[in-house]
């Protein structure tokens, strides 16, 4: 295998005029290359000199490569901006729910005293309040009706308590995130909003129209623009491929008001070698040609496998990348030594540049260590309402087990509390004596009848808890 380089002044790209090819595919013409480790779009010419056995959907077109621009923003209604669909929903849905259980908690109030099952239900609810209540900085005041003889009388108001005490946690956490939060919504209500362009139809906009278009000379993206908006072309400017990724280019584009518009994978490129620039894409992307591997047309099949699997690590293995972005590098110093060639003798004083990179990093450590922070007490936010939902699951099994053991309790002493002198012919009525004449027998009868009274009333109340429980 030989390596060839070539000079991206003469020998990039390539295209066919008046029978002759130009640039890189030139040689492919001539036979001194067999492939080319890089995804070309496919046209009519190209076809006549291009193997076309393994077209593909490029999975980038041409796109719109800009910097984020400040402009004023009096929107009142920029604030929904700030969080997503989805967390409006949730907090939607969490108020939607704590008006339903305080509906229901409500109801229950006005019959706490009928039942304990009632009673225990309605407690059960008003830790359930004190939770959502939590989770939107709310506290709930409905609960005040609870006297303190009821709060004696209920053991289980004892696991309530544990409960609010175990909330102690989430509840610093939360007033800390909420002032963190409230800081952030001013900022966005005070701040300014990122102007970007996102559709090719906004450049025909009355808020776009002083934009300047860059286009890279002889490329396909150049060639689907003119196609696709022949109206833009008067505001259009080419420029040189090896000028694509200059420090000249990156400053129009951030200083001015210039787009560069290119190639997907080339945007990539440059957002990532340029990460500190604000750099952004458009959303809209056109992409209406297949590309191929630049593989010469009159190879055996044999030889295009083998060629198609190299030039599948090449991509696997992320070395074009690598080339690429040497490519720009490259460009910035050969541009800097022409610019020193050009300054003979000039000293050029960097103080201010060096001092606004100096500032840029500072800001860029405080926010890393303000997103730090919040993050840190994120932990211990979700660390409080671990511990709060664990306490009050261990809080009802411990209610629960108490009650069951008050219970069994209150059964086995029953039967020790009945009169010895009772038996089961006495409930059903019989059993007085066999004389019933005189005066004192009549009076023990009497005295005899309210015992059975008393103890049948007992063994109705014992069946009714009982049945109860």
């Amino acid at each position: 295998m030989q390596y060839i380089v070539c000079n991206l002044t003469g020998n990039f790209g390539g295209t066919q005029t008046k029978g002759n090819w130009s640039g890189i595919l030139k040689l492919m013409h001539e036979k001194v290359i067999d492939f080319i480790p890089h995804i070309f779009s496919i046209n009519d010419e190209r076809m006549e000199l291009m193997s076309i056995d393994f077209p593909m959907p490029k999975d980038y077109g041409v796109v719109i490569l800009g910097a984020k621009k400040k402009r004023n923003m009096n929107d009142p209604f920029k604030i929904f901006k700030a969080f997503s669909l989805k967390i409006w929903l949730l907090i939607l849905i969490s108020f939607l729910l704590y008006s339903i259980i305080n509906f229901f908690t409500k109801k229950f109030q006005k019959n706490q005293t009928n039942s304990s099952i009632t009673l225990n239900l309605y407690r059960f609810i008003n830790s359930l309040v004190d939770v959502f209540a939590l989770f939107m900085g709310k506290t709930s005041e409905d609960w005040s009706c609870l006297n303190r003889t009821q709060q004696k009388q209920s053991h289980h108001f004892r696991s309530i308590r544990i409960l609010r005490y175990s909330l102690i946690i989430w509840s610093i956490s939360s007033f800390i995130l909420c002032q963190l939060l409230s800081v952030d919504m001013v900022a966005l209500l005070l701040s300014d909003q990122d102007e970007t362009i996102d559709r090719f139809d906004q450049l025909t906009t009355h808020n776009y129209i002083h934009y300047h278009l860059l286009t890279v000379n002889h490329s396909s993206s150049e060639c689907e623009f003119r196609n696709k908006y022949p109206y833009l072309v008067h505001r259009a400017r080419s420029i040189p491929y090896e000028e694509m990724g200059s420090i000249e280019t990156i400053r129009s584009i951030i200083d001015r008001n210039y787009v560069l518009i290119l190639s997907g994978h080339n945007a990539k490129m440059l957002v990532t070698a340029y990460n500190h620039m604000d750099l952004y894409i458009s959303k809209e992307v056109h992409s209406s040609l297949l590309g191929t591997y630049v593989i010469r047309k009159d190879l055996t099949s044999k030889l295009k496998r083998r060629l198609i699997y190299i030039v599948k690590m090449i991509y696997y293995f992320g070395i074009n990348l690598n080339i690429d972005h040497k490519t720009i590098y490259f460009n910035v110093v050969r541009k800097k030594i022409r610019d020193f060639r050009q300054l003979d003798n000039v000293e050029i004083d960097r103080t201010k540049e060096l001092e606004k990179i100096r500032k840029t990093r500072q800001s860029i450590r405080v926010q890393s260590r303000l997103g730090s922070l919040i993050q840190k007490i994120f932990y211990f936010y979700f660390i409080g309402i671990s511990i709060t939902f664990l306490t009050f699951t261990f809080e009802l099994i411990h209610f629960y087990s108490k009650r069951l053991l008050s219970t069994e309790k209150r059964i086995h002493q029953l039967p020790r509390q009945m009169p010895s002198s009772t038996t089961e012919d006495d409930l059903v009525g019989g059993g007085g004596g066999d004389d019933v004449g005189d005066g004192d027998e009549d009076h023990d009868d009497i005295d005899s009848d309210d015992d059975e009274i008393k103890t049948i009333d007992f063994v109705r109340t014992k069946n009714r808890n009982l049945e109860r429980i």
